[in-house]
């Protein structure tokens, strides 16, 4: 069976072979024009190809070649976008207030120009000025009455009470009166302790002349009572007499026995009244050196209390730090309330550095280094018309904030290599809060990878589904 199949076969392969053999002689004699009108494979099987459809695919196939060929050897650079925008290198001063602060007047506008120590705010100074007046009063009232604690101290309190001539006059009246009732006072309790002391001496006095009347007294009498008992004794005087005598003896004992407890008793009083009168005396000035104490330590507190209310006043007035514009004005009516410590306004230094502030991707943070090379686009200058701004990755924050719209972002700065774009024959100076974007290249790769990448994922991603 195999063997007369292969002989049909060849029977069938020779019949073809005669067959075309036939129609080429047929074929042969036809010219170009001829050709034209033959079926159509014929035609296109006995046309000649054209020459020029033959470089056309020589060409294409050499691009297709060279193509694959730069897939494979050539790199593209990986870039990383972020967004953000300008910002000042340094010496942006914010301005703040310590405290909560009601607006009184603003002297500026956003954007605009001042100069150091031109005044930007005005907050409302009533309450300061209130503090400092009554502080002021207190320091007077205080400064009068050391004066005059200091002159009552001294032997001569009127001559030696000196006060300064620009205090108050009603003040300096009060505390002369004062000082005149101290005076009489002090003056009034020595005079009478000095007086008891005089009565109480005058007594002692009046106790030693009785003494010593008694004291001469008592050898005459002893004597004479001597000389009468001898006479009892010989019966020439009578008793009666003699007893008599010797009374008169007892009695100016007892008395010289009274005068003595007497002297005793106005001596210790006489000693009672010095000590009271140099007690007096002690406890006077001891009270006066408390009270000179205590208005002198309420004197430098209130002093202090002074300086730092007039610093307060001083801060109501909000100068320009630096020359430079006026930036982020948050304030623009009188009489709003200003937080404490919450920023007011920005001066931008005259001269400032710009840098642009943006925000990193998480997927693209570990790939962004320090010094790695960066291209930004202005958003206000088409970067297609205007060109580009080179610049560098300066730093990198350590942690990741929030962001309402990208999510977890890391903050970058990045310098610029200039502060200016040419822009329709001009010179533009960029300005702080431009927004833009920026290209940081993280490395480079083959573009035939680039290419690739989808479908390698797409592949990968693929397997492990269920």
């Amino acid at each position: 069976m195999w063997e007369q199949l292969k002989k049909y076969r060849e029977i069938a392969r020779l019949a073809l072979l005669q067959e075309k053999a036939s129609k080429n002689s047929k074929i042969k004699g036809m010219n170009e024009h001829e050709k034209e009108f033959l079926p159509a494979v014929l035609e296109v099987t006995e046309m000649p190809p054209s020459h020029a459809a033959r470089l056309l695919t020589y060409v294409i196939v050499a691009m297709f070649t060279v193509l694959i060929l730069w897939s494979v050897i050539g790199k593209i650079d990986i870039i990383a976008t972020a967004a953000g925008k300008l910002m000042p290198a340094s010496n942006i001063k914010t301005i703040q207030t310590l405290t909560d602060s009601e607006i009184e007047e603003i002297y500026v506008q956003e954007g605009e120009y001042v100069k150091a120590g031109q005044n930007l705010i005005k907050f409302n100074q009533t309450e300061v000025i209130a503090n400092i007046s009554r502080i002021e009063n207190e320091i007077e009232a205080l400064k009068i009455a050391i004066a005059r604690l200091q002159a009552l101290l001294t032997e001569n309190p009127q001559e030696n009470f000196n006060y300064d001539r620009d205090i108050d006059a009603y003040l300096i009246k009060m505390h002369a009166d004062l000082l005149k009732s101290q005076i009489i006072e002090k003056s009034a309790r020595i005079e009478v302790l000095k007086g008891q002391i005089a009565k109480a001496e005058k007594e002692k006095d009046t106790i030693s002349a009785d003494l010593g009347r008694i004291e001469k007294l008592l050898p005459s009498v002893t004597e004479r009572i001597e000389k009468k008992k001898i006479l009892v004794d010989k019966k020439l005087l009578a008793r009666l007499t003699f007893l008599e005598q010797q009374e008169e003896l007892t009695n100016l004992q007892e008395q010289r026995n009274v005068q003595a407890k007497k002297m005793a008793e106005t001596e210790e009083n006489i000693e009672y009244l010095k000590k009271e009168l140099r007690q007096y005396l002690a406890e006077f000035d001891k009270n006066l050196m408390q009270e000179l104490t205590e208005n002198r330590e309420k004197l430098a507190s209130y002093q202090q209390e002074l300086v730092k209310y007039r610093e307060a006043l001083k801060r109501t007035v909000v100068k320009a730090p630096l020359s430079g514009y006026v930036q982020q004005l948050v304030y623009h009516t009188k009489g709003g309330v200003v937080e404490t410590a919450k920023p007011i306004m920005n001066i931008v230094p005259e001269n400032y550095k710009l840098e642009a502030q943006v925000m990193i991707l998480n997927k693209d943070i570990g790939f962004v280094r320090p010094e790695q090379d960066v291209e930004i686009k202005i958003d206000s200058f088409p970067f297609t018309k205007y060109g580009t701004l080179k610049g560098k990755v300066r730093n990198i924050s350590g942690d990741a904030v929030q962001d309402e719209k990208l999510g977890l972002v890391f903050n970058a700065r990045l310098t610029l290599s200039d502060n200016k774009i040419k822009a329709d024959g001009q010179i533009i100076r960029l300005k702080p809060g431009m927004s833009v974007t920026a290209e940081i290249k993280t490395g480079k790769r083959r573009v035939i990878e680039y290419l690739l990448s989808p479908v390698m994922k797409y592949l990968n991603e693929s397997m492990r589904e269920r």
